[in-house]
Parts: C-alpha cells; sequence; structure tokens
C-alpha cells in the first residue's frame, strides 16, 4: 500500500508539472495580463516609493500617525475610501532583483512543491476514500478541488478586487492542474480491505 501511494504521489506531480509547463510555456495568462509600453516612469515611480521587496497596493490602507488624534483618524479613512472610489487602484508584486525564470533551482523547487501538494491531496483521497469504490474518491478530489479553488482565488476575486480575467486564469489553472495530479490516486488507490486495517482500529 505504500508502495501503492509513493507511486501515485510521483504520477500525479508529473501530470501537474506537465500541465504547468504546457499551460503557462503557452502562455495561458497572454490575456489576462497587459504589458505596460512606457515602463521607465512607472519602475521609477516604484522604486522611489519602497526599497524592499514586497506588495504595494494602491491607495492601502489609511496611513495616519500612531499619536493622531480620533477627528484625523476619521479623516485619512475618509480620503483612503475617497481614492478607492476614485480609482485607479492596484497591487504590485515588487523584487527589487532581477531573477532568471530558467534557473533550474525554480524548477526543482515547484516540482518538490507540487510533489508535496500532491501527496497531501493523495493522502486526502485515500483516507476520505478507503473502504469505497472508484466513485467516492472521484467526488472526494472533485470536492477538494472545488475548496481550494474556490477559498483562494474567488476570495481574493472578490476582497482584493482581482481582475476577472485574470482569476478565471488562475482557476483554469488550478482545477485542471488538480484534478490531474489526484487522477492516479483515484484510479490506482485501491479500498482497503478488512485485512488492511489492524484488529484494534477495526471497528465492533
Amino acid at each position: 500500500m505504500v508502495i501503492r501511494y509513493l507511486l501515485v504521489c510521483l504520477a500525479g506531480t508529473f501530470l501537474a508539472f506537465c500541465w504547468g509547463a504546457a499551460a503557462w510555456g503557452g502562455n495561458i495568462w497572454g490575456g489576462a495580463i497587459t504589458t505596460i509600453t512606457a515602463p521607465e516612469p512607472f519602475v521609477a515611480a516604484i522604486e522611489s516609493s519602497t526599497k524592499k521587496d514586497g506588495a504595494i497596493m494602491y491607495p492601502g490602507f489609511p496611513a495616519a500617525p500612531a499619536n493622531a488624534t480620533a477627528a484625523e483618524k476619521d479623516a485619512a479613512m475618509t480620503a483612503a475610501m475617497a481614492a478607492y472610489k476614485k480609482g485607479p487602484f492596484f497591487m504590485v508584486l515588487y523584487h527589487k532583483e532581477g531573477a532568471d525564470p530558467a534557473d533550474p533551482t525554480v524548477f526543482v523547487r515547484g516540482f518538490l512543491i507540487e510533489l508535496f501538494a500532491t501527496a497531501s491531496l493523495a493522502a486526502l483521497i485515500g483516507l476520505g476514500g478507503s473502504g469505497h469504490g472508484i466513485f467516492r474518491r472521484f467526488m472526494v478530489l472533485v470536492a477538494a478541488v472545488a475548496f481550494m479553488t474556490i477559498g483562494t482565488h474567488l476570495v481574493s476575486w472578490n476582497f482584493l478586487y482581482m481582475p476577472g480575467s485574470w482569476t478565471q486564469v488562475l482557476m483554469i489553472d488550478s482545477i485542471v492542474c488538480w484534478m490531474l495530479a489526484g487522477l492516479p490516486a483515484v484510479i490506482f488507490l485501491r479500498s482497503m480491505r478488512e485485512g488492511d486495517v489492524p484488529k484494534e482500529f477495526r471497528s465492533a
């Protein structure tokens, strides 16, 4: 059973990794991202605003000194809400130093991340589907992928106002990727038989 579990984890990770290479290498996000036509002024403005990596948000949270009075805090909140309503507002993920997208360590790290994620997914499918057939295991996979997709991408779409087109790309990518990752577990993690469970864990 352990060998079977390890094999489905490797197979699922391979499928997920291949999907990622095909989807992102094939520019799945091309229609959801706009390239800045004149980046120099924008980059200069960002670099003058921060000196460290991180997420930059505008208008951001109300800015008021720690010793501000209640009236000053209310004024800061009012100004921030007015800026949000007027627009524009945006979030930038800022990395001051450059990076090599083709760095082999990126792919090794990505494979390991997907391996551990697939192992968790396969364990969930095995636990939820033990003692049942392939349909039950498939429904566990569907529920897990739906939970992950709704609980991450749609939450960001709602509360962080992520663009609908970008959210759609992320949702499609997540659904296809993790359905593929979980399919080997659905197919090959057989239902547990009575002899697979130690006597002390069996119900009376």
